[in-house]
């Protein structure tokens, strides 16, 4: 029995890494990042959705193409519709040589993008392995807001008190006269 297919033991290897992270402060392409969805309405958050990106290659580069097939399928949600609103991008991008300081200081430092509303390729800058599961893509939903259907008025009066003229059809009334003719 190959017990070896059937176990992910990638963990030990990160562990090995994080042990000796004082020789790995090299910054290396992400293979995969997560992807954060955020259904809002007006402005509270109905749910949170959380998928894996695995890169296509070491460009760690989300395409426009597959950007914009994401949003698509996640603009729809327990069969309500969501318009896509803005992403940003969260990406711990420290140079190996600011760790230390940055651990030791109290100022904050921002690794979240500007929010943007026009869907672009997302490019991800290299980070430290111990980084990577922290960097995110955020996109924001906002709950499609159909307007009621309003229902047109009718052009007939209610309640008038017009009176009603009464037209009577004789059998007559369908018959032509004969002139007298002249002889």
């Amino acid at each position: 029995m190959d017990t070896d297919d059937d176990l992910d033991i990638s963990w030990i290897d990160t562990q090995k890494r994080i042990l000796a992270i004082d020789q790995n402060y090299q910054r290396e392409p992400l293979e995969s990042i997560m992807f954060h969805f955020f259904y809002t309405y007006e402005d509270t958050i109905k749910k949170v959705l959380t998928e894996k990106y695995m890169f296509r290659d070491n460009n760690s580069t989300v395409p426009l193409s597959d950007l914009s097939k994401i949003i698509e399928e996640k603009s729809k949600m327990d069969s309500t519709h969501y318009d896509f609103s803005e992403y940003a991008t969260f990406v711990v991008d420290l140079e190996p040589e600011n760790i230390q300081s940055y651990v030791k200081t109290n100022a904050p430092i921002n690794f979240l993008s500007e929010k943007k509303n026009v869907i672009n390729d997302i490019v991800c800058p290299q980070s430290i392995f111990i980084f990577h599961s922290l960097n995110a893509v955020i996109i924001v939903f906002k709950e499609r807001v159909i307007p009621p259907i309003t229902v047109p008025k009718s052009i007939l009066k209610k309640n008038s008190k017009i009176t009603k003229k009464m037209v009577k059809f004789y059998k007559d009334h369908s018959k032509t006269k004969k002139t007298a003719e002249t002889k």
